[in-house]
């Protein structure tokens, strides 16, 4: 696999002047990333996702307004900018709960909780006009038939949008959850529910199934934080997309860790590049770590982790090659700063001593690494609580480069 060698060069060189780090005076991130409209605890960055070099970053004020900030990188290249366009969420009566942000190509989504046109989350999805990205309004509006927790988190690849629903609200709710899935029809997106439903074959009550989604190509990851007991240990779910297309189905096959224990929280964040899927992690001495699972030659099946790697933070990211991991907010350990650590996979493959080969460090408060994304060329790490103009906890996005 292709490696990143200068990754960490430039990464070291680069980073190292976020706010609240001593570093030499001429050191900087590539660009710092603002909105334009910035609010006081708008919280820009606390979701961010890359796709075509553009990066997408989400901000919020919860009971609001929700809104997606467009940054294109200028023909000049990267350096401080704000937005190129903002993409905003319709706001109504409900209130938004929580904001997550996809993107693939040229479409992104954000999906909401507790709005959309029946008030059980929705997802809103922006696809890029021909004349370029500009302040819109979203395409087309995707909701489930039924939900409880639906909108919690999205995930994009291609032509097909996933979201988990972990459910168990206690209100007579006490299922294992589930995930949906929203094919772009032929003639293009439009409102509708959902075209197919992911289950796990082994689903029990309140196993937080669907607590986390991620999609690359064909391939589709859930999460699910309990795994007959609460608290479980918690798996990962594989879905591979049929020959004759995405439908109703169980998974393609399950990842757990080899030792697992109750409270381990596997699957409570998941994500996927290239062949490699990864999990957080919380250790039964309170340590944060990184399940690392790699698809086997004859195809995903049943199996343990390749490595876990350990002491990292919650917010992750891997490459869409699979050889560089990037995890953020490792305030579980640190409380008087947030960091973000990048991991590039050894000669070797991933090991369970696998460390950081680089940290960059934000200030107390900054939380650096909320929002995290990695593309082949660029690492974009979210500064959600950051001061900008003024204005407490407005949020900014800090990129780094290959």
């Amino acid at each position: 696999m292709r490696r990143f060698s200068c990754f960490l060069v430039v990464l070291l060189s680069l980073c190292l002047a976020l706010p609240g780090v001593a570093s030499e005076p001429d050191r900087a991130p590539i660009a710092k990333l603002t909105a334009s409209d910035g609010k006081t605890r708008s919280s820009l960055g606390a979701q961010v996702a890359i796709s075509n070099g553009t990066v997408f970053a989400g901000a919020e004020r919860e009971g609001q307004e929700a809104s997606i900030y467009v940054f294109e990188r200028p023909a000049s290249g990267w350096g401080n900018m704000t937005q190129t366009a903002e993409l905003k969420i319709p706001s109504n009566s409900q209130i938004y709960l929580s904001l997550a942000i996809a993107a693939s190509d040229d479409t992104v989504v954000g999906s909401v909780l507790g709005a959309g046109p029946n008030g059980y989350g929705a997802l809103y999805v922006f696809e890029k006009p021909a004349g370029g990205w500009k302040n819109m309004t979203p395409t087309a509006v995707l909701s489930p038939t039924f939900g409880d927790r639906f909108g919690l988190n999205v995930a994009i690849a291609g032509d097909a949008i996933v979201a988990g629903d972990p459910g168990c609200t206690g209100n007579g709710d006490f299922g294992p959850g589930t995930a949906l899935l929203f094919q772009k029809p032929a003639g293009g997106w439009h409102d509708m529910n959902e075209t197919a439903v992911l289950s796990a074959s082994d689903g029990y009550g309140c196993d937080d199934y669907g607590i986390s989604v991620a999609a690359s190509g064909n391939t589709i990851v859930v999460g699910a934080t309990h795994e007959e007991i609460v608290p479980g240990p918690g798996k990962v779910y594989v879905f591979e997309k049929p020959a004759d297309g995405w439908k109703d189905m169980t998974q393609t096959a399950e990842l757990s860790r080899l030792e697992g224990y109750p409270g381990d929280f596997v699957g409570e964040t998941v994500a996927i590049g290239g062949n490699t899927v990864i999990s957080s992690l919380l250790t039964p001495n309170g340590h944060l770590g990184i399940t690392v699972f790699e698809k086997p030659a004859g195809g995903w099946r049943d199996g343990t982790q390749a490595a876990t790697i350990l002491q990292t933070g919650w917010d992750m990211a891997v490459n869409p090659l699979g050889t560089v991991i990037a995890t953020g907010t490792d305030t579980f350990t640190k409380v008087n700063y947030s960091v973000v650590k990048v991991y590039v996979e050894p000669e070797g493959g991933w090991q369970n001593t696998s460390l950081p080969n680089i940290r960059f460090f934000g200030s107390a408060g900054s939380g650096l690494g909320y929002g995290i994304a990695l593309s082949e060329v660029t690492l974009a790490a979210g500064a959600s609580g950051l001061t900008v103009n003024g204005h407490a906890s407005q949020g900014a996005v800090f990129l780094f480069p290959k």
